[in-house]
């Protein structure tokens, strides 16, 4: 119980919390401690935001579907780490259902508080509504940043900020498919101008691909090309 507490002030969203006060809340607030399967499908796009989603050990296989404005289809893929919360901004909002497919890769233990109980817990606790704030912040602001790809020719660049919008800063085994094609006319440029770039980020070490997967190597080293800028 004691590695469960240590755990659960180690999230962002509980950063800051004292471990009598975290105690007081356990004892007050329905905290739903689960235990899943490798394999396990956990999460389906779609499908309502009902819960406050997070995983204590173990990681986790996210799948996100991205469709561009003339109708190209893309998957990204990334394996992401406990201990995270998962989908924190569909929570509220216009949009509240999940936006991903994620399933468990080994066994993973889980914890979710309803909604509801959330909303009490963040309207009650100044510490938790701030790092709920702060959370938000700091999400929109990144997303914000992506508005640069409408100004940028540099494909390198329009990769890396779709990467920056579409995986957790923490996410590795980044993997978008399919490659031929589809990638080219998402990112509004042609086959050869697609390929030539991702050769040269190849030979950089930042990415690997082939014809039905580009896999990103290092997230951080990719994002490092933007602060060129």
């Amino acid at each position: 119980m004691d590695d469960i507490y240590n755990v659960l002030m180690s999230l962002p969203l509980l950063n800051g919390m004292s471990r009598n006060k975290m105690l007081e809340i356990a004892g007050k607030t329905k905290f739903h401690f689960l235990k899943f399967e490798p394999n396990q499908k956990i999460i389906t796009a779609g499908t309502p935001c009902t819960h406050l989603r997070f995983i204590l050990s173990g990681s986790v296989v996210s799948t996100t579907q991205y469709t561009s404005n003339t109708g190209v289809t893309i998957k990204v893929s990334q394996t992401i780490d406990a201990p995270t919360v998962l989908c924190l901004e569909h929570l509220f909002g216009p949009v509240t259902t999940y936006p991903c497919d994620i399933t468990t890769i080994e066994k993973v233990n889980g914890l979710q508080i309803t909604k509801s109980d959330y909303i009490k817990l963040i309207c009650s606790n100044q510490i938790l509504n701030f790092n709920y704030l702060n959370a938000l912040s700091t999400m929109a602001q990144n997303k914000m940043d992506t508005i640069a790809i409408c100004s940028t020719k540099n494909i390198q660049d329009k990769l890396a900020y779709f990467i920056s919008m579409a995986t957790k800063k923490q996410s590795r085994n980044i993997e978008i498919s399919p490659v031929t094609g589809e990638l080219s006319d998402f990112f509004c440029c042609t086959i050869d101008e697609f390929a030539y770039s991702l050769d040269a980020l190849t030979t950089l070490g930042l990415t690997n691909y082939s014809n039905s997967t580009l896999k990103i190597c290092s997230r951080d080293e990719l994002l490092n090309i933007l602060m060129a800028i």
